[in-house]
């Protein structure tokens, strides 16, 4: 005779069971920030042949050697932001963007606050905010990353629901047969222990089968210096 103490675990073990299909793991781990860039002008660059109109600032942009697409968010709009632990996710984003330049570049700019992007891929970008004044400036951006978790396999779910499933069926037996005692209980009872184990089992071994490896986010640096440079040259 089981024992109700057993039989409350048992119980419990089907209860968890009810959630099939959550998946532990995903998310992101945060990595160090690459070195930030140095203050010089970069390599390459290629200046404009006329200095900046009147009321403009030249900037002179760069991602750290590498050829970047720069461009300037105008305006954006978001209808939906959902946060879950540290990670946000926006839905229904809209932005209005021009083009700027490829890294590295000059260009002059009005004065208030200039909403920049940086990409050189899916997974390589940042946005920088700059702030022009009267002085031009030298933004040098040294650019991260962000990986997102790998897809999840379907072995995990599918056997994390035939397994609940199994565990709950058990636990069902097992009550039965604790609350009509009679002939054939000890068989009833076995069978049940047995699903509900069995179960169980297969279900721990969805759960770990379905575990997402978390992601990777690396902030970018940047450095920002105002024109000119004293002994500067590209």
């Amino acid at each position: 005779m089981i024992g109700m103490r057993h039989f409350s675990a048992l119980l419990l073990l089907s209860a968890m069971s009810s959630s099939i299909g959550c998946i532990p793991g995903g998310g992101m781990t945060q990595v160090a920030a690459p070195v930030a860039p140095t203050a010089r002008l970069p390599d390459g660059l290629d200046p404009l042949p006329l200095p900046p109109a009147a009321g403009l600032s030249r900037f002179v942009l760069d991602a750290n050697g590498e050829r970047a697409t720069v461009t300037e968010v105008l305006d954006w709009s978001d209808s939906q932001t959902i946060a879950s632990g540290t990670s946000v996710w926006v839905r229904d984003h809209g932005e209005r963007s021009r083009p700027i330049c490829i890294t590295p570049c000059e260009f002059d700019f009005e004065p208030g606050l200039h909403v920049l992007r940086f990409s050189v891929g899916p997974s390589r970008f940042d946005q920088v905010k700059v702030q022009v004044g009267g002085k031009g400036k030298l933004v040098r951006v040294a650019l991260g990353h962000v990986n997102p978790s790998s897809d999840v396999d379907a072995t995990g779910p599918i056997l994390q629901y035939l397994g609940g499933l199994t565990a709950t069926v058990g636990a069902s037996l097992l009550a039965a047969s604790l609350a009509d005692p009679g002939a054939g209980q000890d068989k009833y009872q076995s069978t049940g222990i047995a699903l509900t184990l069995g179960g169980g089992a297969g279900l721990l071994a969805g759960i770990a089968l379905a575990y997402r490896k978390p992601g990777t986010f690396q902030p970018s640096t940047v450095t920002e210096v105002s024109l000119p440079l004293e002994g500067a040259r590209p």
